[in-house]
């Protein structure tokens, strides 16, 4: 399999376990960096050959019994380390931290927790440089301490109710802004938020007070510090959030901001969302959280542009029992009782049992679609 390249994770019956990365990977000259525009007419950008698939990153049956991925780059699987643009690492840092190698007995309620967990690592290197800053800017007012005092407790979880997740998001956007704006504009900014690199970058820049990025290009004369470009994002994203929701912080939750609306093509137009779209509804999860309900950033409301197609749980000891779930239901039209049946259950968390045997497939059905010609 060369196209596209997928991540494909293989279990069976018998206890084996394997992860490939299934694509066709270019051998390119060694000056060829392929994340810039290249020379196409001189010849000498060319790609030379392609590796054997039999090379392509891989695991099997791994000494710890542990197999998982989150889109991220692949640690050295005796070919070397393979460059592409892969999702940042917290995904699979949090799945890491979940899957406990001592543990043997794992039930199938314990694997449902681990796909709808909305915990994001990085949250705790994140929140440390805001710190001081917070704590010196709580006499500003009553809405300043409640936030900061939120933002300091926060578990970072993002559940509906939740006001912490709201609190980190609006700054981060925030502080966003403030590092790249004044060289890329705030357009600029918006593009580069709503992809993986801003992600990987913000830790980086966060560790490395002295990088330039957060010098202000449009004051010459005036060379400002990390603390500053905190201290003011700090301060912006707490005013935005009281001038949109209020001064009560615990109103701030997670799920007034974050919501999901599945959207039909003929629902795209309004008035017509209100007959054919489902929802929009509050949810949790986020970004770089294994419950990944992403979203686009704005200076708002973030609504989620993509999500699980479907979460599902497989006991290969009793596969009859597996269970499963989808956002919206069998049906694509939304007129039909299985357009969208399937939605209670996915916002709640829950899973419905994935039928494959012939005799209770028809023991519980409750409706035939016959296609006639």
């Amino acid at each position: 399999l060369h196209a596209p390249g997928l991540n494909i994770n293989y279990g069976d019956a018998e206890g084996n376990i394997a992860w490939w990365a299934a694509a066709r990977l270019a051998i390119r000259p060694a000056h060829v960096n392929s994340f810039i525009i290249l020379d196409g007419a001189s010849g000498k950008d060319e790609v030379l050959g392609y590796r054997d698939f039999s090379e392509n990153p891989q695991s099997e049956n791994p000494q710890s019994g542990i197999l998982y991925n989150g889109n991220n780059q692949p640690g050295d699987t005796g070919s070397g380390l393979e460059p592409g643009y892969y999702a940042p690492e917290e995904r699979a840092h949090r799945i890491g931290q979940l899957l406990n190698p001592v543990k043997k007995n794992w039930t199938a309620d314990e694997m449902k927790s681990i796909q709808l967990d909305t915990n994001n690592p990085r949250i705790q290197n994140f929140r440390k440089h805001f710190l001081t800053l917070i704590s010196e800017n709580s006499a500003r007012s009553e809405v300043f301490r409640n936030a900061a005092e939120v933002f300091k407790n926060w578990d970072g979880m993002h559940d509906i109710k939740a006001a912490g997740p709201t609190i980190f998001h609006r700054l981060f956007y925030h502080l966003s802004l403030g590092i790249f704006a004044d060289e890329i504009e705030e357009k600029g900014t918006l593009v580069l938020l709503n992809v993986s690199l801003i992600d990987k970058s913000i830790p980086l820049l966060l560790n490395n007070p002295q990088s330039p990025w957060w010098d202000n290009v449009d004051t010459p004369d005036i060379r400002e510090t990390q603390a500053e470009i905190l201290r003011t994002a700090w301060i912006n994203a707490v005013q935005s959030l009281e001038k949109d929701y209020g001064s009560n912080v615990n109103s701030w939750e997670w799920g007034r901001i974050h919501t999901l609306e599945i959207k039909h093509l003929l629902g795209r137009k309004k008035p017509l969302n209100l007959f054919f779209n489902i929802g929009p509804f509050p949810v949790p999860g986020s970004k770089g959280v294994v419950n990944q309900l992403r979203h686009k950033y704005g200076p708002k409301e973030l609504k989620v542009s993509s999500g699980p197609s479907t979460r599902r749980v497989i006991d290969f000891g009793n596969p009859e029992n597996s269970a499963g779930i989808n956002p919206t239901g069998q049906a694509g039209y939304f007129f039909d009782q299985h357009y969208q049946n399937q939605t209670p259950l996915y916002l709640a968390g829950e899973y419905r049992k994935q039928r494959i045997n012939r005799k209770g497939i028809l023991t519980n059905q409750t409706s035939r679609l016959i296609f006639s010609p």
